[in-house]
């Protein structure tokens, strides 16, 4: 987990407006391992509306700018929640990305739901029922302990390695007919590829000067974040699976360690990324409450570029600069030795999930 940290810290796409990274998405080529059939037992958005996700979204626009307003440092995740909501909706109006949108909403809705209860139970006063991991993070944005770029990752570790195992345990890995789901939680990887080139000018411009790590004009930089949150989705699915399937002491001891894994890792981010000068978050703060509530509305759209068009949708081959040689690969027929000539080596095993290397 230090080396997921050490990747991480120079790695969240800074104000600098870049071509979006090129993305492999080496989980599709990853099967869904579901023995059997292993159906939704959440209760939000059963229907699967369209009405569902744009309930959410308000609810999140509220909740930030209520954290705006005084400059709340728990804003950070808050903004990049919200916007990554937005990304998802447009990416499920486009025809054909998603095999299921109903259960891609109810998907989003019960993700959304394990971030915004334990929120408000800390708000509440209720840190008993708030997992460690996001104990972790709202205690040291409540604190001001941290920069916005530390933030964001607390919240990304406390959504997706603690989070989303469970998520996907709710909502089930299979439908109705044992067909694994596997295929749309991949597609997620797509859009979140993409949202970055908004999402983060405007922290820097809102929020966080220092969020701007100069690194977003470094296409093999971005393409490195993308495959570490790919690599904790795809832990996340696996261990699911475990929890679906296994028999209960396998399901109980996994439980445990995603908890303990994530709390470990939060722990690691809050002490690792502490600020060092007490000048630095004050001059955080006065940027926020001078530009905190500049924001003037969504501009309706992330996937204005041309791989997420809907020729994207028959998998051409990327406009993006080919830094990767990734043009000279067939798509979607990549294989894992495909990603081996690329650095990345991808090892399966039932167990223990995925491991993934970047050389």
């Amino acid at each position: 987990m230090a080396l997921v940290v050490a990747l991480m810290l120079p790695l969240i796409p800074g104000a600098a407006q870049a071509a979006t990274p090129p993305l492999l998405n080496w989980g599709e080529l990853v099967p869904g391992f579901t023995p059997g059939i292993n159906t939704s037992s959440a209760n939000e958005c059963t229907s699967g509306s369209h009405r569902c996700v744009e309930s959410v979204i308000r609810k999140m626009n509220r909740d930030l700018r209520k954290l705006a307003r005084t400059c709340d440092h728990n804003a950070i995740f808050q903004l990049g929640y919200t916007r990554t909501t937005e990304a998802y909706y447009e990416s499920s109006r486009i025809p054909g990305f998603y095999e299921d949108v109903p259960w891609m909403h109810h998907y989003d809705a019960v993700f959304a739901s394990y971030y915004t209860q334990p929120q408000q139970d800390w708000k509440n006063g209720n840190v008993s029922d708030v997992a460690p991991a996001w104990r972790e993070a709202f205690s040291a944005a409540d604190g001001q302990e941290l920069p916005a770029v530390a933030n964001f990752l607390m919240g990304m570790n406390a959504h997706i390695n603690r989070d989303l195992p469970f998520v996907l345990a709710d909502i089930g890995l299979t439908d109705e007919d044992g067909n694994s789901r596997k295929p749309d939680h991949e597609r997620v990887n797509e859009f979140l590829n993409n949202v970055g080139d908004d999402m983060s000018p405007e922290i820097v411009a809102r929020f966080d000067p220092s969020f701007d790590t100069s690194s977003s004009d470094d296409l093999l930089t971005g393409f490195t974040v993308q495959q570490v949150i790919q690599e904790w989705r795809e832990r996340a699915w696996n261990n699911a699976t475990l929890m679906a399937y296994g028999d209960p002491v396998t399901a109980q001891l996994v439980r445990q360690g995603i908890e303990r894994g994530s709390a470990l890792l939060a722990a690691m981010i809050r002490s690792g990324m502490a600020y060092d000068d007490d000048a630095d978050r004050d001059a955080r703060n006065a940027h926020c409450a001078v530009h905190g509530q500049d924001y003037d509305g969504f501009d309706g759209t992330y996937f204005d570029d041309d791989e997420f068009s809907v020729a994207m949708l028959e998998m051409a081959e990327p406009d993006a600069p080919d830094v990767l040689g990734i043009s000279t690969l067939p798509l979607p027929q990549l294989s894992l030795s495909a990603l081996r000539l690329l650095g990345i080596n991808v090892s399966v095993d039932i167990r223990y999930g995925v491991s993934v290397t970047l050389r």
